[in-house]
């Protein structure tokens, strides 16, 4: 996963996404009607141990996500175990490439999977041959 700029907890979007209604379309239904749906479709409510591994970007002027959002993300990845890495673009606003003016952030997405997955293919191979 490559993720820019998510929304990953639906229940603490609420209070700070101008445009709410968005969920509530996709959802079908408001945060007061159905609480436990809005908690069951966030990432955020499916962390575990088989995770995929999350380089997390975010533009710290995000006006329409709150970088927190990613914050907090990688709090909970990072707590169940799961490699993550966040990058916060400074001065970036929603919405960007992986080469925003600030700085290009394909070597930074290309070194966290190198240095993810050469650990995982290490790790299979010394099991090679094993019962």
């Amino acid at each position: 996963v490559v993720a820019l700029y998510g929304v990953y907890n639906l229940k603490e979007l609420e209070v700070e996404w101008k445009s709410r209604p968005v969920v509530e379309i996709f959802l079908g239904v408001t945060k007061g009607e159905h609480p436990e749906l809005w908690v069951s479709a966030s990432p955020h409510s499916h962390i575990g141990a088989g995770a995929p591994p999350f380089p997390l970007i975010h533009g710290t002027k995000d006006s329409a996500v709150s970088a927190a959002q990613s914050m907090d993300f990688s709090k909970a990845l990072r707590a169940a175990g799961v490699a993550s890495r966040l990058v916060l673009v400074e001065g970036a606003e929603h919405s960007f490439d992986l080469r925003p003016a600030q700085q290009d952030l394909c070597p930074v997405v290309v070194e966290f999977f190198h240095r993810t997955f050469d650990k995982t293919t290490d790790a299979l191979r010394s099991n090679e041959g094993s019962p």
